[in-house]
């Protein structure tokens, strides 16, 4: 019996076609054939005659000596690239990055004369200005181009997702369409875009400011030149007199129907949220609120823009019955309104000369 760790040799020949060599394989236990002879089983004999089964001792494998790779010495160096070559290289790179910055930018990249808007909406910049890395722009149902700023869009739409409203294209109250929403949520993605930094007022003056000048804005984009420190200047019986003056267009001087009222204010909003009674007695401090809630009710609620410039003509009209700068500034609103309400301010009483409007 062989010792542990020898094998016995096959007794086979190697192949019907190579009778002379025997098999190399070892037999298998118990047998003098390997797997693969165990059924053929032509026994191998020498140059004598006889058979050979000599004990083979175990070996392990010898590594495969390790090999260079192969070298094509033949191969022959590419020919360099003609110059024809090279400018369709360079047309083809072009087109790609012309087609990257179109998905990126907006079809108004090349063509900033023709936006619908001169400036952007929330930083007040000529679009011609905004750099390439901010640019974003985007045609609406009606074929016509806005361009903005990338950061200012990005702030549009948190703002509108923290008071859980639909995002409006701020120009014409529009949706914006929904690939342009798309692209930008897609930049947000790949390029942490972030928007603009919120300014934190620290003082009351500074948010008395910030508030007026968001409903500022608002008018100026529907066309009209405003000045918040029309507002800002006011004192507690100008704010007061500005309510009334608001009242008395909204429910008498402008001749409004219902369908009127309900196209500049759709409900439920509602301009005359106090009793006019009440207000002629509040303080200072609850009017500002007041009179700026009512403002920004009547100039951005409505869905068209027609509608939303009829709103900020009344506030104008309003304010141009009080403020020296918004008479100034808008000379055919005072013959329009004036003269209004309240005929004067004595001893720190509003004389109303349509005592009607106390209703309200």
């Amino acid at each position: 019996m062989p010792s542990v760790g020898i094998m016995t040799q096959c007794a086979s020949i190697r192949a019907k076609d190579k009778p002379l060599e025997k098999c190399s394989n070892k037999a298998q236990t118990g047998s003098e054939w390997c797997g693969r002879h165990k059924t053929t089983q032509v026994r191998y004999l020498d140059n004598t005659g006889d058979s050979i089964s000599a004990p083979l001792a175990e070996t392990k494998p010898k590594p495969k000596p390790e090999t260079k790779p192969k070298t094509n010495t033949d191969t022959k160096p590419k020919p360099e690239a003609t110059d024809k070559e090279k400018a369709a290289a360079a047309h083809r790179i072009c087109s790609v990055w012309r087609r990257h910055l179109a998905q990126r930018t907006g079809p108004l990249l090349r063509h900033r004369d023709m936006a619908n808007n001169p400036f952007d909406f929330f930083s007040s910049d000529p679009v011609a200005e905004i750099p390439l890395q901010d640019f974003t722009s985007f045609v609406d149902a009606d074929g016509k181009g806005y361009i903005m700023d990338v950061k200012s869009v990005i702030s549009l739409l948190s703002h509108a997702e923290s008071n859980k409203e639909v995002p409006l294209n701020p120009f014409n109250r529009a949706s914006l369409p929904p690939l342009f929403l798309q692209r930008i949520k897609k930049r947000q993605q790949h390029k942490k875009v972030a928007g603009w930094a919120v300014i934190q007022p620290h003082t009351e003056e500074q948010r008395l400011s910030l508030a007026v000048t968001d409903v500022f804005r608002m008018m100026e984009d529907q066309g009209y030149y405003t000045d918040p420190s029309w507002f800002i200047d006011l004192g507690r019986l100008d704010l007061q007199r500005l309510y009334l003056e608001i009242a008395d267009i909204w429910m008498h001087r402008a001749s409004l129907s219902t369908n009127d009222k309900n196209r500049i204010v759709p409900p439920p909003g509602k301009v005359i949220k106090m009793a006019t009674r009440a207000v002629v007695l509040m303080p200072l401090k609850g009017l500002r609120p007041l009179l700026l809630e009512t403002c920004k009710t009547l100039v951005s609620s409505a869905t068209e823009s027609s509608d939303r410039r009829l709103g900020v003509m009344y506030v104008l009209g309003a304010l141009s019955c009080i403020s020296q700068g918004a008479a100034e500034a808008y000379p055919w609103l005072v013959e329009m309104f004036a003269p209004g309400c309240v005929s004067r301010v004595t001893a720190g009483q509003l004389h109303v000369i349509h005592p009607s409007v106390l209703a309200y």
